[in-house]
């Protein structure tokens, strides 16, 4: 390999590496603050999961939006 090529590869993979670094914390960011919001819940909201939580707010929401419209 050439030195530009070699270059162009080291640019690629620290890139690569720097952009999964970035959404890993803006995952483990976003999660925690959830689970700290999470904390002055009651337990019955508290014991279900987010995607649980998530399945039953959408058709509510769908729900509501085809009554007004």
């Amino acid at each position: 390999m050439s030195n530009p090529t070699v270059k162009y590869a080291r640019n690629g993979a620290l890139a690569s590496l720097g952009l999964y670094f970035v959404v890993t914390m803006v995952v483990l960011a976003v999660s925690f603050g959830y689970e700290r919001g999470r904390i002055g819940a009651s337990p019955a909201d508290a014991s279900m999961s987010f995607y649980q939580q998530l399945s039953q707010s959408i058709p509510v929401l769908l729900a509501s939006k085809k009554k007004t419209g």
